[in-house]
């Protein structure tokens, strides 16, 4: 089987991050509400599949002792942007032990898998996945660029990925951090790019 060009990388694109009032709302996030429909709307037309990160955490959870309560599972701010979801997906909880089957992988467009820390990879899952859904390039977005999004780009280079990162569709919180973020990224060896950019030479 030849190795796909693109897997879309969509990170914690929920409501208590990306709208006002969230619970740990990433300011003017929501301006990249258009941008995520566009993404979306093109891997669903593309059939490239998308791997989304979300926060899903419990009521007493130990990351609360660093961050406000946020994104609890079964709340209304835990649930993704709709512009950022699929017709057909498939969640993938932290506590699942078995691996997603071949059957699942092919059936769902878009794979969200749960985490209760920054990092995607705290998932045992996510591993297995990145690894199945092999693509030469991995487009990461979403929020915040200092925090979740910068651990997923992390990650994806540590495992030799090549990753594009959408700086038009990511949004952090503190200027010089985001600043600070996107050239530790550069220097890891991902390559900095545009929606418009990826789309055109994808489609």
């Amino acid at each position: 089987m030849a190795q796909r060009q693109l897997v879309f990388i969509d990170v914690d694109t929920q409501a208590d991050f990306m709208l006002p009032g969230g619970k740990l709302y990433v300011p003017e996030a929501e301006k990249l509400l258009p941008t995520l429909q566009r993404l979306r709307d093109f891997a669903v037309q593309q059939s490239i599949p998308v791997l989304s990160s979300v926060d899903a955490h419990s009521t007493n959870d130990a990351e609360f002792r660093d961050w406000p309560p946020h994104c609890i599972r079964q709340t209304p701010g835990q649930l993704k942007a709709p512009e950022s979801l699929f017709p057909n997906y498939l969640v993938v909880p932290r506590e699942r032990s078995a691996p997603v089957s071949d059957a699942e992988l092919s059936r769902y467009g878009q794979l969200i898998v749960e985490k209760d820390q920054l990092d995607l990879f705290s998932n045992p899952q996510a591993e297995d996945l990145i690894s199945r859904l092999d693509a030469a390039e991995y487009v990461v977005y979403g929020v915040a660029t200092e925090y979740c999004v910068r651990m997923a780009a992390l990650g994806l280079r540590q495992r030799g990925r090549c990753v594009l990162l959408l700086t038009d569709a990511i949004h952090g919180i503190d200027a010089a951090g985001i600043a600070t973020t996107l050239q530790e990224l550069k220097d890891a060896g991902a390559v900095l790019t545009t929606t418009q950019e990826v789309l055109e030479r994808a489609a």
